[in-house]
């Protein structure tokens, strides 16, 4: 219809008959021109639309990995995030080795095994609790790790385990903070995976010798007891991020020491203050007894 309106405009200005052939064919020309640049242009737009969506579907997996196909690796403090679990976890192999284990302790509960070069402290007789003591030098200084064990605050739950890990932190929290209300607590109590076991990890600040420091405590609910590896370092100074950096220095001890508690079933009770073994008391400065006595 369109054609036949320009065909006749044309005839009325037009009176030459060779003219109006002419002027028809040229404006053919230039409809079809027209039409072809408009299919040029949205074949164009097309195919600027459809190739992200025809990239993503491709058999390569990238997109599939930026978009969440791949699991990131939760680097807060250095603990990874567990591929299974989603709870932060070390392996074995990334923990640093300890020295060969001491006597059972906890009534032969468990073994314990000292840090590699570290000396052991003989255990406070006022603190019965306290089944082992560790420091890296001196034994009035610090770093130092001590391992207590007593029985659980939470009688209705005899182990920790992946599903109840979150109510046990909260409740480890609570206690944190009421039994030492004057350390702030400045990190969180959250599950954490050391080795094969799960433990409630939070930092809190301390004071030792009139000098800033801070509390790794790592705690662990097993047979209706509860085990705690604390990690006690200096710190430079009273900021945040002097308190990160003396942790970060120590806490891989902790997690080792932590991970490679043996739990027992079967063996001689433990005395109460049980000695080392032969070879990992022949390894102890002479020094370390005197010192020992004071904490």
């Amino acid at each position: 219809m369109m054609q036949q309106s320009v065909d006749g405009w044309l005839r009325i200005l037009v009176v030459d008959g060779r003219e109006t052939k002419m002027m028809r064919v040229r404006w053919r020309m230039i409809v079809e021109q027209s039409r072809q640049a408009t299919l040029a242009i949205c074949a164009l737009l097309v195919g600027l639309f459809s190739f992200p969506l025809l990239a993503g579907c491709g058999g390569d997996g990238k997109s599939d990995k930026k978009a969440g196909g791949e699991r990131k690796v939760e680097k807060k403090g250095g603990e990874e995030a567990a591929p299974a679990t989603g709870l932060k976890q070390y392996s074995l192999a990334e923990l640093p080795k300890l020295d060969e284990p001491l006597a059972p302790r906890d009534q032969n509960r468990l073994e314990i095994s000292p840090p590699k070069g570290w000396t052991i402290l003989n255990r406070d007789p006022a603190n019965p609790s306290q089944i082992a003591r560790f420091c890296e030098k001196d034994p009035n200084d610090l770093p130092r790790l001590t391992i207590i064990a007593e029985d659980s605050p939470l009688p209705d739950l005899a182990e920790m385990t992946e599903k109840n890990a979150a109510t046990v932190c909260q409740e480890l929290q609570k206690l944190a903070a009421k039994k030492t209300p004057n350390r702030k607590i400045e990190e969180d109590c959250r599950p954490l995976i050391l080795g094969d076991q799960i433990w409630a990890r939070h930092v809190r600040r301390a004071t030792f010798s009139n000098e800033p420091s801070a509390i790794q405590s790592l705690q662990l609910i097993r047979g209706g007891r509860l085990y705690t590896v604390e990690l006690t370092v200096p710190i430079a100074g009273k900021s945040e991020d002097d308190l990160k950096a003396g942790v970060m220095k120590y806490r891989k001890i902790g997690y080792a020491v932590a991970a490679r508690i043996k739990f027992l079933k079967d063996g001689k009770p433990d005395s109460g203050n049980a000695k080392p073994s032969a070879a990992v008391e022949a390894a102890q400065p002479s020094s370390e007894k005197k010192a020992n006595t004071s904490k």
